[in-house]
């Protein structure tokens, strides 16, 4: 808020430009321009007052009367007392208070600035935040920096990130105390990080830094340990809730949810202590939590997560409990979730009147995009490969595929795909419904093969045999662990002609979140293994993953970028021994200029998943856009579907949805419901 002076000569400037107000000289304009600014400036500014010298009547301007309470003034001496009194009266005395709320900032330190420009806030207000600060996001040296200079009317209350965080720094603390390491120094910073985190690795705790956020800080943007010391200090200092009273309702701020005690209380989950129920609580903050006549704002469950209880497509939840007269909101709407789901944003309460603001983010055109570009490659690749299925690479060279046919291997049309696609868009569904769920994505896999779900006409014409097993599996048992099969000659390409879009999906989860690469692989493994899980499909998977991420930059040549995903992969495989150990069978993919050169005579194309992999790479190798490579895989013969499936969804992320033929595109099956999938997600 701020107190605005107009003046149009210079004796009433000199009087008064020493004071502690905002002076604007208006000499030399003539009117229109004068209006022109003083427009400007009410527009930009909450102003509380305006006091104007000068021959400009402003009571003539009707569009100003609205937003501003005008002093016309001549009596300097008057207007100046009137001045101090209202200063006194806004910065000294009992003015109005306005409490806002947010939460899950997770290290979109962008949104949250918005967010406090959207709100006005001042040192008059008070912002409480209910935790999660850092983790998934970008920016978390930005953010924790903020909070170590925050103002003094911003509450932080602690969420189980930051509790996470603060674990973490206390083991590394012990290990550097035991090592006698200068916390002040990067190299020794970077030792110790790396030390802690072998260490974890070789005892499977998988949960240390597990978004990487620590070792980002201190290995990629250079901060000390000593640093990050005194922000777990900070993180220690921050109450688990906060408690105000406004309007006669009791407030609590609480991460998860509150409860007062968890004697007597059924609960869903098992908690070790109220702080546990703080830092964790999901449904039962709703079914069990809340205090008599209060209000209860709360965050940590994302209301764009189709999944869970307070699901509300991204938007503010509100419940209202009558028994205990409890209103209880979710403030949580999944603003690191940007570049994955498209209505994810940060939002903020005022708890006065209750109103909500939001703040959009802007990453989700992007990652349409994406999605677009390698389902559609897949699809349109697939639906090539269709009609000549099991075809002889003789016959494909005396008669090879120049466009889209039908009727061929199966009695559908062009434009037809099979079960490559389905199962690759049945987990595409998946991930926009519940995000990496394994169960959902086997429930939809069993929709697909009983129902036709997920097909081009209704009705499922083609299917692998390991992969029936595995859903035959699924059904008979429900057990996602156990239903793939892990024997030596179950390598086939079932799960990699699949793995495109949970790739996808992984990629834009490390760019917003960070991930690190192990943890991005794991998750690619038991997807393969729902179908396929012998440590050759899986690693397979993980080859491929990398493959999507590098492409996916398009700033270097296809070859190159290959060799980079390559060597990634070779790299993060050759850690263990079993891994390294399968490295073995896929020698021929080790350098990308030597695998170009190989003769056609030697790539193979039928279902083995080394076959596939290593024919798909060709294929990109050899070409030089989407047309040709998935004509030349077609082309190979055999697996025609498959190999042209794989290979469409690497050079649709590399050349772009723009560049596969439209004409292509017109004759794809539900093509319009697959694009909408693909911009749902």
């Amino acid at each position: 808020m701020v107190i605005i002076m107009t003046v149009e000569n210079l004796a009433s400037y000199n009087r008064i430009y020493e004071k502690d107000y905002f002076v604007i000289y208006l000499a030399g304009y003539h009117n229109i321009a004068k209006q022109f600014l003083i427009k400007l400036i009410a527009s930009q500014n909450d102003v509380k007052e305006w006091y104007h010298f000068g021959d400009i009547n402003p009571d003539e301007w009707g569009w100003m009367t609205k937003c501003i309470e005008w002093r016309w003034c001549d009596d300097y001496e008057n207007v100046m007392e009137q001045a101090d009194k209202l200063h006194k009266e806004i910065y000294e005395g009992d003015c109005s208070m306005n409490t806002y709320v947010m939460s899950d900032i997770h290290g979109c330190y962008d949104e949250f600035q918005q967010m406090l420009e959207k709100i006005h806030f001042s040192d008059r207000d008070l912002l409480i935040c209910a935790g999660d600060y850092i983790d998934r996001g970008a920016k978390n040296y930005e953010m924790m920096s903020w909070i170590s200079n925050a103002p003094k009317n911003v509450i932080f209350v602690r969420g189980n990130h930051d509790e996470e965080f603060l674990t973490n720094i206390h083991i590394m603390k012990y290990v550097c105390d035991e090592a006698e390491l200068d916390e002040n120094s990067i190299e020794d910073s970077i030792t110790l990080y790396k030390a802690v985190q072998k260490f974890a690795e070789q005892n499977n705790n998988i949960f240390f830094d597990y978004y990487g956020t620590i070792g980002k800080l201190i290995n990629e943007e250079l901060v000390s340990f000593a640093l990050l010391c005194d922000w777990a200090k900070i993180v220690e200092r921050m109450p688990y809730f906060y408690k105000i009273d406004i309007n006669k309702r009791t407030c609590i701020v609480v991460h998860a949810g509150y409860i007062e005690s968890l004697d007597h209380v059924d609960t869903e989950e098992s908690y070790e202590s109220v702080e546990d129920f703080y830092l964790h609580a999901r449904d039962d903050a709703y079914m069990c939590g809340g205090v008599e006549h209060g209000m209860i704002i709360a965050g940590h469950t994302p209301t764009i997560k189709y999944e869970e209880f307070p699901y509300n497509n991204g938007s503010v939840y509100r419940m209202y409990d009558e028994s205990l007269d409890c209103i209880f909101y979710d403030i949580d709407c999944g603003c690191v979730m940007g570049s994955v789901q498209e209505n994810a944003k940060l939002a903020c309460i005022r708890l006065e009147d209750e109103k909500i603001y939001y703040v959009g983010t802007s990453d989700y055109v992007k990652s349409k995009e994406l999605y677009l570009d390698g389902m559609m490659g897949l699809v349109t690749g697939d639906a090539l490969g269709v009609p000549v299925e099991f075809s002889s690479r003789e016959k494909m060279q005396e008669h090879p595929v120049v466009d889209m046919t039908g009727y061929g291997t199966y009695p559908v049309p062009a434009g037809s795909w099979s079960d490559d696609s389905s199962m690759a868009l049945a987990s595409l569904s998946a991930l926009h419904s519940d995000g990496i769920n394994l169960k959902k994505i086997m429930d939809n896999f069993v929709d697909w093969e009983e129902n036709g779900k997920f097909t081009p006409a209704g009705e499922m014409f083609d299917e692998g045999v390991t992969c029936s097993f595995a859903i035959y599996n699924y059904k008979q048992f429900e057990n996602v662990a156990t239903c793939g099969q892990d024997r030596e000659n179950s390598n086939g390409n079932g799960s990699l002609m699949r793995i495109l879009t949970v790739c996808i999906y992984l990629k834009y989860l490390q760019d917003e979140c960070g991930l690190k690469d192990g943890t991005c692989l794991e998750i690619v493994h038991k997807m393969s293994a729902l179908t396929h899980a012998h440590l050759r499909s899986k690693m397979s998977c993980g080859i491929y993953f990398y493959c999507v991420r590098e492409l996916a930059k398009r700033n270097k040549p296809l070859e190159e970028l290959l060799q980079n995903a390559v060597d990634l992969s070779f790299s993060f495989y050759e850690q263990n021994n079993d891994s390294k150990k399968e490295l073995e069978h896929f020698s021929r993919i080790r350098n990308m200029e030597e695998l170009s050169k190989i003769p056609i005579e030697q790539i193979n194309s039928g279902g083995y998943v080394i076959e596939s992999i290593e024919a798909v790479l060709w294929c990109l190798l050899n070409t030089s856009d989407f047309k040709d490579c998935v004509l030349k895989a077609v082309n190979l013969g055999d697996d025609t579907d498959t190999t042209a499936a794989i290979a469409g969804g690497l050079a649709g992320i590399y050349y772009g949805y723009k560049n596969i033929p439209e004409h292509w595109l017109e004759t794809i099956i539900r093509r319009e419901w697959i694009e909408d999938l693909c911009r749902m997600i």
